[in-house]
């Protein structure tokens, strides 16, 4: 019996073990009395549970910031009770949004500003209208964990939800 064990938890045998620490944990249920030494196997057949792989670093630092020049651009086109927008939005460093939001074929604008909570990774806006009868709309919504807004606006004739709006990143100056 001694035998049949370090045959099957030695580690070139089936996936370094961990099929004959399942195998051996198998045979202490069929034989309780055969030796002491099974109980002990229910610890290396829980050991070789696969888990799932750790994230690399540089996607975990990627959702816990949100880099300052990130820009916000996207066209939407219309659907029911929202008009097709067109987005440029820059993210600054002290986490506010500035930028513009155009619809109407780029004749009606708004100026939006507001501010991202990267703990809780939300965003508030206001967008008042430049020109024209001085609307205002608020926007809200999430920051997805690749970065991208999901954005709802509602304002005065205007009721927009899950809106997705991709960014980028500036290059670095040329020298």
């Amino acid at each position: 019996m001694e035998l049949l064990l370090e045959f099957l938890l030695s580690p070139g045998w089936v996936i370094g073990g961990c099929i004959g620490a399942l195998v051996a944990l198998g045979l202490h249920w069929l034989f309780p009395d055969a030796s002491p030494v099974f109980g002990a196997l229910a610890v290396a057949a829980a050991a070789c549970t696969p888990k799932p792989p750790a994230p690399p670093p540089a996607a975990t630092a990627a959702m816990q910031q949100l880099p300052p020049g990130r820009v916000y651009t996207f066209h939407s086109s219309a659907q029911s009770g929202c008009p097709g927008l067109d987005w440029h939005v820059v993210l600054t460093p002290d986490n506010m949004l500035d930028g513009m939001i155009a619809w109407n074929n780029w004749q009606s604008m708004a100026h939006a500003t507001g501010s991202v909570n990267p703990q809780t990774r939300t965003f508030q806006m206001t967008a008042e209208e430049v020109g024209g009868r001085h609307r205002t709309a608020d926007i809200s919504g999430t920051v997805q964990t690749d970065g991208y807004l999901v954005a709802n606006i509602s304002g005065p004739n205007v009721n927009c939800q899950g809106i997705k709006v991709g960014w980028s990143v500036p290059p670095p100056p040329s020298q």
